[in-house]
């Protein structure tokens, strides 16, 4: 497999163990503190959101990909506490009727409110669920987002084809079965960094 590290982090910033230095929003909850002397705005969010949502794009044409499943589902909201935040941080025009609709049919077995955290690790719900969850594009465009809004863990396969990870701090990983050499500086056009990863 070919492993890439795609995201927002110019990799020039990172010191010898691998941190970055630079003081730079990490999360959808940032919206609204000062980063370099400037609030970031939903505006900003939302334009960076959409660069990472064109990459997963170009990657999925050029891998042919026309539909990828669910694997490791963590849920630890239920709809309510997302509606609950998009009503308290005015996340109104971030969410669509698609993506609360996804969300909803992806966790509609699971009952969040009646969940005992004391005997789950770091709080999470892993839901493994019987059924396969598989998306066509559209829809795993919106799982992504959701991804990357921390709403949602979970990553998304294309069997021996594609993997795909959104971890912490707006971290995007992908592991693919043949080069993306063609499409990097395509990725990067969008304002997006590609870092190669050892196989």
């Amino acid at each position: 497999m070919y492993k890439y590290r795609i995201s927002k982090y110019n990799p020039i910033f990172r010191n010898s163990a691998g941190k970055y230095m630079n003081d730079e929003w990490t999360s959808i909850s940032d919206i609204g503190k000062i980063y370099n002397n400037k609030k970031f705005t939903q505006n900003e969010y939302i334009e960076i959101e959409n660069k990472y949502i064109s990459a997963i794009m170009l990657v999925v044409k050029k891998m042919n990909i026309d539909k990828m499943q669910v694997n490791n589902l963590y849920v630890w909201k239920s709809i309510k506490d997302i509606l609950y935040e998009i009503k308290k941080f005015q996340y109104g025009e971030l969410y669509t009727n698609s993506m609360l609709k996804l969300y909803k049919d992806i966790t509609k077995n699971i009952n969040i409110d009646n969940i005992n955290y004391t005997h789950l690790t770091n709080k999470y719900l892993c839901n493994v669920r019987k059924n396969k969850i598989i998306l066509n594009i559209d829809n795993s465009v919106e799982f992504c987002r959701l991804l990357l809004r921390e709403d949602i863990g979970g990553n998304l396969v294309a069997l021996r084809c594609l993997k795909l990870f959104i971890g912490d701090d707006y971290l995007m990983y992908i592991h693919t079965s043949i080069s993306l050499k063609n499409i990097i500086s395509e990725i990067e056009g969008l304002g997006l960094f590609v870092e190669v990863l050892n196989n």
